[in-house]
C-alpha cells in the first residue's frame, strides 16, 4: 500500500485550514417555537373558562339539540372573536357540521362559518343560543331567552 493511500484513511487530528472565503460564521436564528403563538391581543383561556367549555361540551352541539338530536363531538365557537374582553366566555358548543361548512358528512346542516345569517335565521341569534346553553347548564345569564327560540325554522 502506498503512503498516499494510507493517509487517505487516517483520521484528521487538527482542524482544517480556513480557505479565507468565509472568515466569520453567519448568524443563525434559533428554531421557531414548537407551540403555536397567539395573535397580538389574544390571550390564553383561563382555567375557569376551560372548565366552562368542558361543561358546555358535555351537553353536545346546541344546534343539534334544537334539531332534536344529540351530538357529543363538539368544538368551541367564539361568538364575538378571540380578542375582545370576555371573548372566551361568549362561546357555543357546535359540532363540525354546524361550526364550519363542508366538514361533516351530512350536507344538510347549516354552518355558522360562512353562513352566519342562515344559521341565525334557522337557530336564532347566537347570544340567545348562549343564553340557552347557560340555562341548560344552570349558569346565570344576562341575555334573556325569547319564548320562540325553541320554534326552529327549517326553511333553507
Amino acid at each position: 500500500m502506498t503512503a498516499l493511500a494510507r493517509s487517505a484513511f487516517k483520521p484528521r487530528t487538527t482542524p482544517m485550514a480556513r480557505s479565507g472565503f468565509l472568515t466569520r460564521t453567519p448568524f443563525v436564528r434559533a428554531a421557531a417555537p414548537t407551540t403555536p403563538r397567539l395573535k397580538a391581543r389574544q390571550r390564553t383561556p383561563t382555567k375557569s373558562e376551560k372548565l366552562m367549555w368542558t361543561r358546555m361540551a358535555a351537553i353536545g352541539c346546541i344546534a343539534c339539540h334544537l334539531d332534536g338530536r344529540f351530538n357529543p363531538v363538539v368544538s368551541i365557537h367564539h361568538i364575538d372573536g378571540r380578542t375582545k374582553p370576555d371573548c372566551h366566555k361568549k362561546v357555543l358548543p357546535l359540532c363540525a357540521g354546524h361550526h364550519q361548512d363542508a366538514t361533516d358528512e351530512d350536507k344538510t346542516l347549516v354552518a355558522v362559518h360562512p353562513h352566519k345569517a342562515r344559521f341565525e335565521r334557522r337557530y336564532g341569534p347566537q347570544m340567545q343560543l348562549l343564553a340557552l346553553v347557560h340555562q341548560l347548564l344552570e349558569i346565570p345569564s344576562a341575555t334573556p331567552i325569547s319564548p320562540d327560540l325553541h320554534q326552529v325554522e327549517f326553511a333553507s
